[in-house]
């Protein structure tokens, strides 16, 4: 197998990997062996002549599959339960909003100062943006008022649980931060604010992750110094 096709199939296991993280932990391992499977048969069944095929042929089968992966997500999240689960561990929706909120305000500031031709979709793209923004926040007030009574005071500063807290005031105050471009004059000052709480809570975002790096780092050096 080729450093090619071996990326490739690393990208498709990250993929499924990634939209079945936070899903039902059945359900999950379920979809992970089903692609899991024809994965294998699409390596297995593969000529050795067309091996240096194969990468794109895995890419673009993924590429092909997202619409039914989400549409698959969707799914699961209508089981019984799932939304007194997504209160409790709100990263998954607030995250997803964040994602979304990035993409419509894009497509409506293109759509508006670059290509004028397109410019009544930003007609659509407006409602939709309110709708998303008052979900997420709404959705972030609530969550925060739900307490799991699992979790002690010395698990509130774990690098997770602060993770999960910058994800949460991120997408609020990204949120948030997009109201100028409909009122700029009403809520120019509430955008300023919203804005640079959010990028104070990238950058703690960012901490953590180059936190993890090097905690796995220092792991694999005393492992190494162990085995010596």
């Amino acid at each position: 197998m080729t450093a090619g096709v071996d990326r490739a199939a690393s990208i498709a296991r990250w993929w499924v990997g990634a939209y079945t993280r936070t899903a039902p932990p059945a359900a999950a391992s379920d979809r992970r062996a089903e692609i899991e499977s024809d994965l294998y048969e699409q390596l297995g069944s593969s000529h050795q002549a067309r091996a240096r095929h194969l990468g794109g042929s895995i890419v673009g089968r993924t590429l092909r599959g997202i619409p039914d992966d989400l549409l698959w997500r969707i799914d699961v999240e209508r089981e019984p339960g799932r939304l007194d689960w997504h209160l409790a561990h709100p990263t998954t929706i607030l995250g997803t909003s964040l994602l979304a909120d990035c993409l419509l305000e894009t497509v409506w500031d293109t759509s508006v100062h670059r290509f004028p031709l397109i410019t009544p979709l930003a007609a659509l793209i407006h409602p939709t943006l309110l709708l998303l923004w008052a979900v997420t926040v709404a959705f972030a007030l609530v969550a925060v008022t739900r307490t799991r009574p699992q979790r002690q005071p010395s698990h509130l500063m774990t690098v997770p649980a602060l993770r999960r807290a910058t994800i949460c005031t991120m997408s609020v105050a990204f949120s948030v931060a997009g109201l100028w471009r409909f009122a700029p004059h009403a809520w120019g000052q509430l955008s300023s604010t919203a804005w640079g709480t959010f990028g104070i809570a990238l950058l703690v975002y960012a901490a953590t992750w180059v936190a993890r790096g090097l905690r796995g780092a220092l792991g694999v050096l005393d492992f190494g110094k162990v085995s010596s």
